[in-house]
């Protein structure tokens, strides 16, 4: 029964699910611009009545009116929620509404699974998220950051995952693939960063081969802040300023660190080598070949 992650990233079909509510319970919800995709009636639907529940005072009705504020702990709040609803015994109401939400859920997954590599000869990132689709056990953590945003809405995750937020922060994976790793010592960690952001926390590569933390770190290497550059291309006449990188070669930084690495740019590669570096169960860098989408 969940959408998901809401505004920025999220599924195809959970921006306009939410927006046929009429009645919305926020807990500890900010509405912040990337989860309403600008404070207006993209994601809140702006006839539906808001119940909204936080511990900060400052919060209450700040963005969007609450028909209903509570000052409270989330905790509490929906304990006595839960116990209400128990005592009242209330029936779901409108099962047409979740066979819709099902329905949808299940045609997205199929299209997330659907996307094979036969014949083709670049490596995208729907390949990576079906590589880490096949490959992560429900023990791992995954790691998402900056341009891996996608991982948010094309990856099913079978446990826990991290991304940088809303606003996409760079330089965020490793680090914090690390802090997870000594959190978690028991469990794999895979960590999917772009190249733009791998380059301003590289060190970091030191940390994880003094401690042989077992992090596999993909590269979704396209030689530029990907994004950007996509977005200069489509928006300014293909004209491009500050978003092309200079990269080195990145097996042989991470071999200087005595840390394994390997160069993938075959879609049919990925698969076996994100195998192997979950197997490995040390820190393993691959350094993925993986155009900019949408150019």
């Amino acid at each position: 029964m969940s959408l998901g992650v809401l505004g920025f990233g999220a599924f195809p079909f959970a921006n306009p699910f939410c927006l046929k509510s009429d009645l919305i319970l926020a807990v500890g919800v900010t509405f912040s611009e990337g989860l309403t995709l600008g404070f207006g009636d993209k994601v809140i639907p702006p006839k539906a009545k808001i119940i909204q529940v936080d511990s900060d005072p400052r919060e209450l009705g700040k963005i969007y009116p609450a028909h209903l504020p509570i000052l409270g702990d989330a905790k509490a709040a929906l304990g006595g929620l839960l116990a209400r609803l128990k005592k009242a015994r209330v029936e779901k109401k409108n099962p047409a509404r979740l066979d819709q939400l099902r329905e949808e859920k299940n045609s997205w997954y199929e299209k997330i699974l659907g996307y094979a590599d036969e014949g083709q000869e670049r490596i995208h990132q729907w390949h990576v998220y079906r590589a880490l689709k096949e490959s992560v056990s429900e023990d791992a953590v995954v790691v998402g950051a900056g341009g891996t945003a996608e991982l948010m809405r094309r990856f099913v995750a079978p446990s826990y995952a991290y991304h940088s937020g809303e606003m996409r922060a760079i330089g965020f994976g490793l680090s914090t693939s690390i802090g997870l790793s000594l959190a978690f010592p028991s469990r794999p960690v895979v960590c999917v960063t772009g190249d733009g952001s791998f380059m301003l926390e590289s060190q970091e590569l030191a940390t994880a081969a003094a401690m042989q933390l077992p992090i596999s770190i993909i590269v979704v290497r396209n030689d530029a802040y990907g994004n950007m550059k996509r977005d200069q291309i489509k928006h300014h006449g293909g004209r491009v300023i500050g978003t092309e990188l200079h990269l080195p070669d990145l097996c042989a930084l991470a071999g200087a660190y005595r840390i394994d690495a390997e160069r993938v740019a075959q879609p049919k590669a990925l698969l076996p080598a994100v195998k192997r570096a979950l197997a490995a169960r040390k820190p393993v860098l691959l350094d993925v070949i993986c155009p900019i989408e949408g150019i």
